[in-house]
């Protein structure tokens, strides 16, 4: 419980001082209590569970985040809500990856997650978003496609083109984040 005591002291400090740091440390103790506290040292050997609590706690801040668009006059928080928002889901989607039983879903979820989450950078010129984006989707890909393939020199080899392939799309998604924006 004392991390929701964390939750609404830096929250209201983060809006007395209008600070960006104390708002974050209010997110983690959220994301903390919601999604570790209730079962310490789950996240590797989590489960459906665990992700829920991980989407669940995106959602909360999503739905923080609107309140504060609608009720707070300043901009500065947008940005910190925008990359808890897409790492907690994210991560809810890969949590899934660590279970044989909910490897498909979860690759499924964290592509989809992915590409709403790589929209979006657009919108609001952010391209560390599209990077999360990106390295989340290519991590479920990789551990899905790896999970399906049966031959050790099949899977090395699929690693090293999946790597090689990560870094060029990487650039072609840099260069088209950069042309968009200008």
């Amino acid at each position: 419980r004392h991390l929701l005591v964390l939750v609404i002291v830096h929250g209201l400090t983060a809006y007395s001082f209008d600070s960006r740091t104390l708002l974050s440390l209010s997110i983690v103790a959220l994301a903390g209590w919601m999604v570790i506290e209730q079962q310490v040292g789950t996240l590797f050997d989590s489960s459906i569970e665990t992700a829920v609590r991980a989407l669940l706690c995106a959602a909360v801040v999503l739905m923080w985040r609107f309140a504060d668009a609608k009720w707070r006059g300043s901009r500065s928080f947008e940005r910190v809500f925008d990359h808890f928002i897409a790492n907690l889901a994210l991560a809810g989607g890969v949590i899934l990856l660590f279970d044989d039983g909910t490897r498909p879903i979860g690759a499924l979820i964290t592509i989809v997650l992915a590409v709403i989450t790589a929209r979006y950078p657009f919108r609001v010129r952010s391209g560390s978003l599209v990077v999360y984006a990106y390295a989340y989707a290519f991590l479920a890909v990789v551990v899905f496609v790896v999970d399906v393939l049966n031959d050790e020199t099949i899977v090395m080899l699929f690693l090293i083109l999946a790597s090689i392939t990560a870094i060029a799309g990487l650039f072609v998604v840099h260069a088209a984040f950069k042309r968009r924006i200008a």
